[in-house]
């Protein structure tokens, strides 16, 4: 059995999102494969750049493909190649929304949430007009859907009106070496020279864009009354985030308020591990990894109450109304000063986090794609 899988959201640089995402599932599927010795499964890699050194290592059963042209290479590049190839894959398994519209493949595709469907105006034009389009064909086109929660699932299912049994729920991992409650306090210590600033903080994770509601956490934090307390906004610019910088300003507390830009996984692992607690506001979430990240790290969660949230944090955090920003104070308030409270939910989410992992992911994933594989196989005989 031949499985391709399209990894470029994977070979990119700084992940984030459905880029980290896509390089742990891929790590995954590599290590799974390698422990199943008797399989018969091997994999052709499809990139449009060269492969970066981080990527899993070719080998018997793992090959990479190089594939021109760049320019709209999911429904040019490769379905061109696919068409003309003589080891074409029984199944091609895509680590994004996207399967081209013409390709003599079968396709499963990876739909992180419906934020583009349910928050268009969170998106520019283009982007939106690139998503709507792509995915509802490719929805339409998939043998199957792998997705990233049971709410990420029902809002496929009730939108584009998919069979259940066609979408498969793989919730993402974290790196446990590198986010767990025993990292070196000073793995910050450049990083808060760099921004000047020492003691406490609260700390949000996440891209900056409007649907993370990080203005509603400002102005939730401008509330407070939390002497030499700082708030650490940790992520990369994303749409609309000049908006975001203005808000403290406005505000009048700029100079509690630090942006991080980009962090290295060493820099956020120690930001979770020093933080007060990790506020996470969004409106609209398909899984959350920083609110795993951080109870893996001992860090107090505030989540919202909404979307997959819940699902994710479970009874393991505290659970805020994402419109109301004196509610969400109040919550960061009492976490921040209950020492009980704080080790209560540091125990919770210890716990919490050990569900989650990507070799769990990888097995759930393995699994789905190769039995699909079987079955068209099945039918085409």
């Amino acid at each position: 059995m031949l499985i391709g899988i399209d990894a470029n959201e994977a070979n990119s640089i700084d992940r984030v999102g459905i880029g980290r995402y896509a390089f742990n599932v891929l790590t995954g599927l590599n290590n799974f494969r390698k422990k199943r010795k008797k399989d018969s499964v091997s994999f052709r890699i499809y990139l449009k750049n060269k492969k970066l050194p981080e990527l899993p290592e070719s080998g018997s059963f793992w090959q990479y493909r190089q594939i021109r042209p760049g320019f709209l290479w999911t429904q040019t590049g490769l379905p061109l190649y696919l068409g003309l190839t003589r080891e074409k894959p029984d199944l091609l398994f895509s680590l994004s929304h996207y399967a081209p519209k013409f390709s003599p493949v079968k396709s499963v595709i990876s739909v992180m949430d419906l934020s583009y469907i349910r928050y268009p105006k969170l998106f520019n034009k283009t982007d939106l007009y690139k998503l709507k389009s792509w995915t509802s064909f490719s929805v339409s086109q998939a043998a199957g859907i792998v997705t990233i929660s049971h709410f990420s699932k029902s809002e496929i299912i009730d939108y584009y009106r998919v069979d259940s049994s066609k979408i498969t729920v793989a919730y993402p991992g974290f790196d446990q070496k590198q986010f767990n409650p025993d990292i070196n306090p000073k793995v910050i210590g450049p990083l808060r020279t760099k921004l000047n600033f020492r003691g406490k903080y609260i700390l949000y994770v996440g891209t900056l864009q409007p649907r993370k509601n990080i203005s509603g956490l400002i102005e939730a934090f401008s509330r407070l009354e939390l002497k030499d307390v700082k708030l650490v906004i940790a992520g990369k610019k994303g749409w609309a985030y000049k908006e975001i910088f203005n808000r403290s300003g406005v505000l009048n507390i700029s100079d509690k308020v630090l942006f991080t830009g980009y962090v290295t996984d060493a820099q956020l692992a120690g930001l979770y591990n020093n933080a007060l607690c990790l506020v996470l506001p969004s409106y609209y979430e398909g899984f959350g990894l920083p609110v795993v990240e951080a109870m893996a790290s001992g860090c107090p969660v505030i989540a919202s109450n909404c979307s997959s949230l819940p699902e994710i944090v479970s009874d393991a955090g505290v659970l805020i109304n994402p419109d109301d920003t004196k509610s969400m104070a109040a919550a960061i308030n009492k976490v921040v000063v209950s020492s009980r409270l704080r080790k209560f939910l540091i125990g919770k989410g210890l716990k919490r986090s050990k569900e989650f992992s990507w070799e769990k992911c990888a097995k759930i994933v393995y699994t789905f794609i190769t039995g699909l594989s079987h079955k068209s196989n099945r039918i085409e005989n």
